[in-house]
């Protein structure tokens, strides 16, 4: 991979007074925010389950946990249910889908390490930013442009970017974190960020 600066300009939404909050959606016109309270019916019955993703066409991506506590991603599209595993490993989240049908997310091998993977078909391709202790993916462009987050060597979470091959890691001026945790089809990123005095907020 190659590795350059990058240039964006960071736009602040502040999300509401719920601490649990999370933005999800990397479209601003369709930014869509998921409260505490909201999240709670998912977790009801005997699994878990989370939503994670959808396009236009009407695809869902998300992860669930069974008795055995093991997660497993999943698509549901058009009332069909498939399971996303990563063979051989403990957990599988699916994080996002684009309109070709591929999907990022990340898994935890067997020792707890987290990796981000890029499913193409049924070809997972593994998504590790170099030098970095844990890689997470969280949204993929229709073009295939992906965002997520890693763990450097420090412990230091950083955002980034992968296009092509090219990786563009993505810090907010003055943030002891930064997430890309989506992306639209025009290349606007959404990210998450923790400033010095522990608020959380979206851009």
């Amino acid at each position: 991979m190659q590795n350059i600066g990058v240039d964006y300009r960071h736009e602040c939404i502040r999300g509401p007074a719920d601490p649990g909050s999370a933005l999800r959606a990397g479209n601003r016109r369709q930014a869509t925010v998921i409260t505490a309270s909201s999240r709670k019916s998912m977790y009801e019955g005997p699994r878990w389950r989370s939503l994670r993703g959808s396009i236009a066409q009407g695809d869902v991506v998300g992860s669930y946990s069974g008795s055995s506590h093991r997660g497993h991603g999943f698509l549901l599209s058009e009332d069909t249910f498939t399971n996303i595993d990563v063979s051989g490993t403990f957990n599988t989240n699916v994080y996002g889908i684009n309109p070709r049908g591929e999907m990022v997310g990340f898994y935890a091998d067997n020792s707890g390490t987290a990796h981000g993977f890029l499913l193409k078909g049924d070809t997972f391709t593994q998504i590790n930013v170099p030098g970095a202790r844990e890689t997470n993916v969280f949204g993929i462009k229709p073009r295939g442009d992906v965002v997520g987050l890693y763990v450097d060597s420090n412990s230091n979470l950083h955002g980034f970017l992968l296009r092509k091959g090219t990786l563009a890691i993505i810090d907010v001026p003055g943030a002891t974190l930064t997430a890309a945790s989506g992306i639209n089809p025009q290349g606007d990123i959404v990210e998450s960020y923790d400033s010095s005095s522990g608020v959380m907020a979206f851009c």
